[in-house]
């Protein structure tokens, strides 16, 4: 439902981390789905498709690096399906029905939401898909618009409905290939999905 709710600043194909703490026995763990960086380098594919854009914080401004390039090898789909498999009391199904129907109805953009979007315009401005998701029509979302994506809750649908391994292998991860390999201009590879893992591992505890 983040995608949904927070969709400039989260993403299903970015990295990150899950502590978990079992209500029954107390114990801590850590589910690590962080993105990798790529086994290629920018000196590896001579058409790199990877440039600054600076965005304005007020008082500086911020380079941020864009382009398919910029991609690392993402984890959140493996990342939260094995946290799930582990820990979870739900079939994926069930877990993913609130996301996509919100996918489908759209969630209304906030103050915060829009700050974060209207921030982030010239990011999410500087090519065509992105451009159509969020200035449907030429209008960029502003506070109070419904933010839908159905195409993502079809993608999410399908991974519980056909196992997210086999489709995120068999679909996701060519259709990934084909936007930000190296005949796009990107560094990804078949080897660095291949290579991914998720890691679980014991937190570090201190007393305080």
């Amino acid at each position: 439902a983040v995608a949904a709710g927070e969709p400039t600043v989260t993403s299903l194909v970015g990295g990150g981390m899950l502590v978990v703490r079992s209500a029954r026995t107390g114990k801590v763990s850590v589910c690590d789905f962080f993105a990798n960086a790529p086994l290629l380098s920018d000196g590896d594919v001579p058409n790199l498709d990877f440039y600054g854009i600076d965005l304005n914080y007020g008082p500086t401004t911020q380079k941020f690096h864009v382009g398919a390039g910029a991609a690392g090898v993402p984890g959140v789909i493996p990342g939260l399906c094995q946290a799930l498999e582990r820990w979870g009391t739900m079939d994926l199904a069930t877990v993913v029905r609130p996301a996509c129907r919100m996918l489908r109805q759209g969630a209304v953009m906030g103050a915060r939401q829009a700050a974060m979007a209207q921030f982030l315009e010239p990011i999410l401005t500087v090519k065509e898909k992105p451009r159509a998701v969020f200035a449907p029509g030429g209008t960029y979302l502003r506070g109070g618009d419904r933010f839908v994506l159905p195409q993502l809750a079809d993608t999410i649908e399908a991974l519980a409905t056909h196992g997210w391994r086999d489709y995120y292998d068999s679909v996701l991860v060519p259709q990934m290939l084909k936007e930000c390999g190296p005949d796009a201009g990107g560094l990804l590879t078949a080897e660095d999905f291949e290579k991914y893992e998720v890691v679980f591992r014991e937190p570090l505890a201190i007393q305080y």
